[in-house]
């Protein structure tokens, strides 16, 4: 849904009423753009079951993440940052995209919180999982191997 109505009673009706989302104007481009790859993904146009990269197998079915058969335990933020990234492995995501992935429309962000979460997930896949590379200025990718 896109619209100029903002309070929290429209954002509630809206929701309820069928939205699969809610944006307001005005907004950029680019998370309109990110918002609208998130709920093709959604539909299935990029849900396969299960991602296998090097070592590290993600059940997107179960929401279990195993590195080299360890269980690895992911919180809601870093499942979502590790999700986004696998589904794009060898592709530089940027920030504002991953951003707008991983956190709410309207949940108040810290400006160090995506960092945070690709911090934590890199220590939990360590020392067998995928790299998470920061590209300076863009964002982040997992390598494929």
């Amino acid at each position: 849904m896109l619209t100029a109505r903002d309070g929290l009673d429209d954002r509630v009706r809206g929701l309820d009423l069928g939205a699969d989302d809610y944006l307001r104007k005005p907004f950029e481009v680019e998370e309109l753009e990110a918002r609208v790859r998130a709920l093709g993904r959604r539909r299935g146009g990029d849900a396969a079951p299960e991602i296998v990269i090097g070592a590290m197998t993600i059940n997107r079915s179960t929401g279990r993440v195993e590195v080299s058969g360890r269980l690895v335990e992911l919180r809601r933020r870093e499942w979502s940052v590790l999700e986004a990234l696998a589904s794009r492995a060898g592709q530089v995501v940027s920030r504002d995209t991953l951003q707008a992935e991983v956190f709410g429309f309207d949940e108040p962000v810290g400006s160090n919180a995506l960092e945070v979460n690709v911090t934590r997930l890199r220590s939990k896949l360590a020392p067998d999982g995928p790299t998470i590379r920061t590209v300076r200025g863009v964002g982040y990718m997992l390598d494929r191997s």
